[in-house]
């Protein structure tokens, strides 16, 4: 009975570890399309980790919604994780914007309507559900080599 909360927790660090490492890359691969504060790499760096704890815990809390909703295993919750992060996306940057955070250097595309960059928005859109499709890949893989 009590291997069900540890599988549990360790399905959630696992997620983490995924949903961090894969918006970090992110994060430094779009860097040069925002205008931030920071002065030096050092400062770029942390501030992309920074965001990049943020996102995972974002994906964190898309999961429990999206699992909430419906089996892991369905389409729907892919596609709802998907959802959630979209629009995670675009309240966080208009959230950023308001606080001044950041602003997108002009070469930054946008998503029509929203005003959303293209890049923060594809960001959370995919790597939410390519994150827990890669966790449960993960934990499969580790189950497997348990037995």
């Amino acid at each position: 009975m009590a291997k069900t909360p540890d599988r549990f927790r360790y399905f959630f660090v696992i997620l983490f570890v995924c949903a961090f490492a894969l918006n970090w890359i992110w994060e430094i691969a779009q860097l040069s399309a925002y205008q931030t504060t920071e002065k030096s790499i050092l400062e770029s760096l942390l501030f992309c980790t920074l965001a990049s704890v943020i996102d995972a815990l974002t994906i964190l809390a898309i999961y429990r919604v999206a699992v909430f909703l419906f089996d892991r295993a369905a389409m729907k919750f892919y596609l709802t994780a998907a959802l959630l992060g979209a629009l995670w996306a675009v309240v966080f940057e208009k959230i950023a914007f308001t606080l001044g955070w950041w602003s997108y250097h002009e070469e930054m595309p946008r998503v029509p309507l929203l005003g959303t960059g293209l890049l923060p928005f594809m960001q959370l859109t995919t790597l939410a559900p390519l994150s827990m499709w890669a966790a449960r890949y993960w934990q499969k893989l580790r189950t497997q080599n348990d037995k």
